[in-house]
């Protein structure tokens, strides 16, 4: 079997259970900064994203130093933790970047009388090479940087422990709990499971309960370290409104979330 066979365009994974107890699921999203009450007895649906990488290595497919580059989460109602799952994926297509192919992945989450209440569409890539020490591309002449706080206002912050992450867990890529493996990979520790970020940004809009039906999608900018600070900014101006972002204790962007829908009925 091609372990990275999710690389080709029609890849598709076979259809697979997916139960999830409510002691594990609070679990997840304490180590994300998140109340587990905001959730109730229903599925909290942020964390399905990590649920498609272990879907994958579940159907014996090496996601080890795998990144993930962005991700849209679409719920169309809530679900009770007590009604299974069935996953199933396919590759939509692959796209050329410069560190590596990126696969475009859509995940279905099926109810046993076959509604479809949540879906994820993630970029998924397979870095040639990783060297987190190399320097971005100089700046145009004259242009000065842009501050990412301006135009946000700080709701808060959160210092990550090594223990949050390897609570949380790796779903069988071993970059977010290996030090030694994620250093060969040019990280300088391990770096947090990109839907942590993920979860703890959608927790802005637990008030005080989560969204029963959601449309949200996220760009991950940079890695996040299990040691390193998470500011949560959201976007304090007619232009980005809907917007939020995730910076870390350097004032640099690990990433940002556009919430297109969220719906409390």
């Amino acid at each position: 079997m091609d372990k990275h066979a999710f690389l080709n365009a029609g890849f598709e994974t076979p259809a697979m259970e997916l139960v999830r107890a409510p002691a594990f699921q609070a679990m997840r999203l304490e180590s994300c900064g998140v109340d587990p009450a905001a959730h109730g007895s229903n599925w909290a649906v942020g964390l399905l994203g990590t649920d498609c990488f272990q879907h994958l290595s579940d159907v014996g497919h090496s996601i080890a130093g795998v990144v993930h580059v962005d991700m849209r989460i679409t719920q169309f109602r809530a679900v009770p933790l007590d009604c299974p799952l069935r996953i199933k994926g396919r590759t939509e297509k692959v796209a050329a970047a410069s560190r590596g192919p990126i696969a475009i992945m859509v995940f279905a989450f099926e109810t046993p009388d076959g509604d479809t209440p949540f879906r994820i569409e993630m970029g998924v890539m397979m870095p040639d090479s990783v060297n987190t020490d190399s320097q971005p591309a100089p700046r145009p002449a004259g242009k000065a940087p842009t501050d990412p706080r301006h135009g946000f206002v700080k709701l808060g912050a959160r210092q990550l422990q090594p223990h949050h992450v390897q609570a949380y867990g790796g779903a069988g890529n071993p970059i977010h709990l290996d030090s030694e493996f994620a250093q060969g990979q040019g990280f300088r520790a391990p770096i947090a499971h990109g839907v942590m970020t993920a979860v703890y940004s959608l927790g802005a809009l637990d008030a005080p309960k989560a969204p029963a039906s959601l449309d949200a999608s996220f760009k991950f900018r940079r890695p996040v370290f299990w040691d390193d600070v998470m500011e949560l900014w959201a976007g304090d101006t007619p232009d980005k409104a809907n917007c939020f972002r995730s910076l870390n204790d350097a004032g640099k962007v690990t990433a940002e979330m556009t919430v297109a829908r969220a719906d409390y009925a």
